[in-house]
């Protein structure tokens, strides 16, 4: 049985959504989101599934006003970055590149926090 489930977005998403369903042939935005959703969890059980010592790259973008956010969970984990690069991309944005080794809860609790961060617009995650 399907659940209803109401969201709040703002206007720049919403033309973003009708954008996707025109190129990509969504049927509509419900359809978008639960795509959205679908990738989201996919990507956390493969998140999950990691153990040990492993090595991978972070992808994270943020507006430039929200640095010390970003500097605030990177200093906890500063230890597992071996390379980072910040790279200023258009309209006061950044994009932080990240290569990191640690043991595999490291990883997973670093992941967990950009993620559940209001303050990060995008998160990529690639486990080698």
């Amino acid at each position: 049985m399907a659940q209803i489930v109401s969201i709040s977005i703002n206007e720049q998403i919403a033309e973003d959504m009708d954008f996707l369903q025109k190129q990509m042939g969504f049927s509509g935005r419900s359809e978008i989101v639960r795509a959205g959703i679908r990738n989201l969890i996919s990507e956390y059980k493969k998140i999950e599934e990691i153990n040990g010592e492993v090595e991978g790259t972070l992808i994270v973008t943020h507006k430039e006003q929200d640095t010390d956010e970003f500097a605030r969970i990177k200093h906890e984990i500063h230890h597992l970055v071996k390379t980072h690069i910040h790279h200023e991309i258009k309209n006061h944005n950044c994009m932080e590149i990240m290569l990191f080794k640690g043991k595999s809860n490291d990883v997973k609790d670093f992941y967990k926090k950009f993620a559940s961060s209001k303050k990060i617009d995008s998160l990529k995650i690639i486990i080698y």
